[in-house]
């Protein structure tokens, strides 16, 4: 359980740490595998592990 967690609706993109991964029962194995690659602060592209389709609920709002 999570005491607290950031989430843009509208973003792209969401980072999550491997630690808040851990937090949430899930493993590296849980991920879908994506070629998407993001650019990082010195203009080089740093490869993902993944993407996380999660169900959140804050209260009575619910996003995918």
């Amino acid at each position: 359980m999570l005491s607290r967690v950031f989430i843009n609706g509208d973003a792209i993109l969401n980072i999550m740490p491997l630690t808040t991964l851990k937090k949430l029962s899930k493993r590296q194995d849980d991920l879908i595998p994506t070629n998407m690659k993001m650019t990082n602060f010195s203009r080089g592209f740093t490869p993902t592990l993944g993407v996380l389709v999660a169900k959140i609920t804050n209260g009575p709002k619910t996003m995918y």
